[in-house]
C-alpha cells in the first residue's frame, strides 16, 4: 500500500506500526542471526586460532625434530666415516694378509712339491733297498744252505781227520817202541853213526820226526779240539 491511499491517519498509523513490527523483526532476526554468525566466527576463529597453535607447536616439534634428525644424522655420518675408515683399513689389512697368504700359499705348495719329489726319491729307494734286502736274503739262505753242507762236510772231514789222527797216534806208539827197542839193539851203532852224520842220532832222528809231524798235525789237533 502505497503512502497516498491511507483513507485514515490511524489506517496510516496502522500501517507503519506494521512495516515497523515487521522491520524490528527482521532486525532482530538479523540480530540473531548475527550473533550467531558472529558466535560461529568466533568459534572458528577460536579454533583456527587453536589449530594455529596447535601447527606452531608441532611446527617447533618438527623443528627441534629436524634439528635433532640433522645431529642424529651428522652423528651418523661421522660415525659411518669412522666405520668406513675403519672398514677401510681392515680390508687394506686383509688384502695384504691375503698377499702374504698367497705368498705363504706358495712357498707350502713349492715345499709340498719338493716332498713329493722327496718321498717319490725315498721310495725309489726303498724300493730298491728292498729288492736288495730280498736278494740279501736270498744270498743269506743259500749262504745259510752253504753253510749248513759245509758244516756238515766239516764234520765229516773232522771225524775223518780224527779217526787218521787215532791212527797215527797209534802207529806213531807203535814206531815209538819200535825206535826205542831199535835204539836198546844198536848202541853198537852210535858212534858210527855218529861219524856219518855229526848232527844225527836215532833218537835225535825219532825226536825230529816226532816234531815234524806235530808242527804238520797241530792245525788239525786245533780243529778237533776245538
Amino acid at each position: 500500500t502505497d503512502t497516498g491511499q491511507f483513507h485514515s491517519p490511524e489506517e496510516e498509523v496502522e500501517y507503519w506500526k506494521a512495516k515497523f513490527l515487521d522491520i524490528q523483526q527482521n532486525y532482530e532476526e538479523f540480530k540473531e542471526s548475527k550473533e550467531q554468525a558472529e558466535e560461529e566466527l568466533e568459534n572458528e576463529v577460536l579454533a583456527l586460532e587453536e589449530r594455529a597453535l596447535d601447527f606452531e607447536i608441532k611446527h617447533e616439534q618438527e623443528k627441534q625434530e629436524k634439528e635433532t634428525l640433522m645431529i642424529k644424522s651428522r652423528e651418523k655420518h661421522e660415525e659411518s666415516m669412522k666405520t668406513i675408515s675403519r672398514i677401510q683399513g681392515e680390508l687394506n689389512h686383509y688384502e695384504k694378509l691375503c698377499e702374504e697368504l698367497a705368498v705363504e700359499r706358495r712357498r707350502l705348495e713349492q715345499k709340498n712339491d719338493d716332498l713329493e719329489r722327496r718321498e717319490r726319491e725315498m721310495s725309489a729307494s726303498i724300493h730298491d733297498l728292498q729288492e736288495k734286502v730280498d736278494l740279501g736274503m736270498e744270498k743269506s739262505v743259500i749262504m745259510n744252505l752253504e753253510l749248513e753242507e759245509l758244516r756238515v762236510s766239516s764234520q765229516e772231514v773232522i771225524q775223518r781227520l780224527k779217526d787218521e789222527i787215532r791212527d797215527q797216534k797209534h802207529e806213531l806208539n807203535i814206531r815209538s817202541l819200535e825206535l826205542d827197542a831199535l835204539q836198546r839193539q844198536l848202541p853198537r851203532f852210535e858212534r858210527k853213526t855218529r861219524m856219518l852224520t855229526p848232527n844225527l842220532s836215532p833218537l835225535g832222528f825219532v825226536n825230529d820226526m816226532l816234531s815234524l809231524v806235530k808242527v804238520n798235525m797241530s792245525p788239525f789237533l786245533q780243529l778237533v779240539y776245538y
